[in-house]
Parts: C-alpha cells; structure tokens; sequence
C-alpha cells in the first residue's frame, strides 16, 4: 500500500497518515508535498523530488529543510 501526503487534506486525515506512519502500521512507502518529509519516519530510505524546477521550489530552501529532519 502507498499513503499519500498533503497539506490539502483535511486536519484528521494528515493526523491518521502522521500515526500510522509513526506505528509503521500500513504504507511502506509516502507520495505526498514537501512537508511529508517531516513526518514522523523510523528508518526513511529515500527521498524523491519530482518538479524541482518549479520556482516554488527553490534548491536552497530543501536541502536546509531536508538537512533538519536528517
């Protein structure tokens, strides 16, 4: 199974994938926005960033995010 990740899904459904993910119950792997890379992981493999030349997404920006969850 894969759980997907966004900051439009409503408030309860970001907090069941946040659960799920800490108590490693059902998705082996996340497709979601930037800020699933903030949830809560016990051994994450790999990260993919698909659109990194979207103006919104600056290089800088992600590494420096991606280096706190680190």
């Amino acid at each position: 199974m894969v759980g997907v990740y966004h900051s439009r899904f409503g408030m309860n459904e970001r907090a069941e994938l946040w659960r799920d993910v800490k108590m490693n119950l059902r998705f082996p792997i996340i497709i979601g926005a930037r800020s699933s890379v903030f949830l809560p992981f016990d051994d994450l493999g790999m990260i993919i960033v698909d659109e990194e030349h979207e103006s919104s997404l600056s290089s800088k920006t992600l590494h420096r995010d991606i280096k706190l969850v680190m």
